[in-house]
């Protein structure tokens, strides 16, 4: 217990254009995590670099920016994270509220 994975959408800064991932819902990420090459590929533009807490503990900098992410019939323009691509795909807590959604972690489902 602790995680599970979710299906979601990633688009395009406009929303026209959507890419299927499965990822692991975080509680302790903030953001989504998607690999850079597949941000790129839908024109998702880097706004800055952050400095971000690692889930073990190092300070780790990542390029953010903005685009679309959509679960079922929600979607909203959210942050997110130019993951490498070694790093697994992740569903953060902010992005999931702000879908009006959380993570029931007991039941491994989102509510």
């Amino acid at each position: 217990m602790g995680q599970f994975q979710v299906e979601f959408e990633i688009g395009d800064p406009n929303g026209g254009r959507w890419e299927k991932l499965s990822g692991i819902v975080g509680t302790k990420a903030a953001n989504a995590w998607v690999p850079q090459p597949l941000l790129e590929q839908l024109g998702v533009q880097i706004e800055k670099r952050v400095s971000l807490r690692h889930t073990d503990g190092r300070l780790i900098k990542r390029d953010v920016g903005q685009t679309q992410v959509r679960i079922g019939d929600k979607s909203v323009t959210t942050t997110v994270v130019f993951g490498e691509k070694r790093d697994p795909v992740l569903m953060g807590h902010e992005t999931l509220e702000s879908l009006g959604l959380q993570a029931d972690l007991a039941k491994e489902k989102l509510v």
